[in-house]
């Protein structure tokens, strides 16, 4: 029968260990406060690490209904641009020039960037053009 004053095995919150304490207060059959006899400061109670059986943790699922992302496959910039550019063998090219206007499909010449496609028109004054290596915010319309 454990009484305050007897000695018992309790986890210390302060050392960290599994160690021998003195039982300072109960409340019916359950021990409530321990001081422990290394530090000697008073806590609640634990019970010893060593001897606690860890409960199980329920494994949570997924919602049900969420879709899966499918895997796409995606093509790189260049194999794109290699794809709109064949389809566009008879097309003219036009240099890129701030001051002319494009519309989506129009084929054109930048002397940096090489040849390219504009794929879609983003205001009055900006088009988004796709070139071998990357896609590219262009000026349009000023002169």
């Amino acid at each position: 029968m454990t009484t305050p004053g007897k000695d018992i095995i309790a986890y210390c919150s302060s050392c960290k260990l599994d160690l021998a304490h003195i039982i300072v207060a109960k409340n019916e059959e359950k021990i409530v406060k321990v001081e422990c006899n290394t530090c000697h400061k008073t806590h609640v109670f634990r019970p010893p690490k060593g001897d606690v059986v860890k409960k199980k943790k329920k494994k949570t699922t997924k919602a049900k209904g969420r879709a899966r992302k499918s895997k796409k496959v995606v093509k790189s910039n260049a194999e794109e641009w290699s794809e709109q550019m064949a389809l566009k063998t008879d097309a003219k090219v036009a240099p890129y020039v701030m001051a002319n206007s494009f519309q989506a499909g129009d084929i054109i010449s930048h002397p940096k960037f090489g040849n390219g496609i504009v794929i879609k028109v983003v205001g009055t004054q900006k088009f988004e053009a796709m070139f071998e290596d990357s896609i590219k915010l262009m000026a349009q319309g000023r002169s």
